[in-house]
């Protein structure tokens, strides 16, 4: 398995900061006249950016286990509806209600959740925000189709008099109950997703944001000691060997839809 992003990006980011800090400490005669580069300061951002790489992985690791438990809990929808089918027909139900249940049911058959890559247990290294399913927002949707479909049903079979079941799993009650389970399964994954994206959001502009993230910081940072100490300096020497790379990630740019300008050489032909 290739390293993590967090393992070898963002927790390598805090880490190389948190070093050059112990090494300015050291340094006599550290005194940037610009606020920001203190080292009381520097400290500040360290903290800061600490915490909200903490909350980027508390929000991840509530998304895991909820994603975890909407997979379980989705597992036995398409047989469910299978037996409700079966149980309906067994109350009399006539032959344009059974053929509608069961044009849902094969409706609910034909609908597989998305299949997500979830993992049970985080390599060395691994956080919870690398555990997050890559696919999720495209899942999202397999997962409200099926509760739709199940709930559509569930309405159908209520409306027969004679569909009243004694397994407390097929009957209405239950079936009402299991939607909502499955419908609120969906919102909670949907609002804790939410919440993940505006933490990375939030680490992204704490690290990496122009003229005042982490990364900026520490590049102006080794710009004073080089300054200062010189080139040959091993206070600079120290400073070099270390990197902080920008990891924050690029918008992406929609792809033109109008036709390329031919030239004049292709116009001719």
């Amino acid at each position: 398995m290739a390293k993590s992003t967090s393992e070898t990006g963002h927790v390598k980011n805090l880490s190389v900061f948190n070093e050059m800090i112990a090494f300015v400490k050291t340094y006599k005669e550290y005194n940037p006249s610009t606020p920001a580069l203190k080292v009381d300061e520097l400290v500040k951002k360290y903290e800061a950016a600490n915490l909200v790489l903490q909350q980027v992985n508390t929000t991840a690791a509530m998304l895991n286990e909820t994603i975890r438990t909407r997979m379980l809990t989705y597992e036995n929808v398409q047989q469910l509806g299978t037996s409700v089918v079966a149980m309906l027909e067994s109350s009399d139900a006539n032959k344009e209600m059974m053929k509608d249940a069961k044009g849902l049911n094969r409706k609910l058959r034909g609908q597989r959740a998305e299949k997500i890559d979830v993992v049970a247990e985080p390599a060395e290294g691994m956080t919870e925000e690398d555990m997050i399913p890559a696919n999720i927002s495209v899942s999202q949707q397999s997962y409200v189709k099926l509760a739709e479909t199940l709930g559509l049903l569930r309405d159908l079979v209520a409306m027969h008099p004679g569909y009243q079941p004694n397994e407390a799993e097929l009957n209405v009650a239950g079936l009402t109950k299991f939607v909502d389970e499955l419908t609120g399964l969906n919102a909670k994954v949907a609002t804790e997703y939410a919440e993940v994206t505006a933490r990375r959001n939030e680490r992204d502009e704490t690290f990496y944001k122009e003229a005042t993230g982490l990364k900026e910081v520490f590049d102006a940072v080794k710009k004073y000691v080089l300054g200062k100490y010189k080139s040959k300096s091993p206070e600079y020497k120290q400073l070099t060997k270390l990197q902080l790379k920008n990891l924050k990630k690029k918008p992406r740019t929609k792809k033109s839809s109008k036709p390329a300008k031919k030239s004049a050489a292709q116009v001719k032909k």
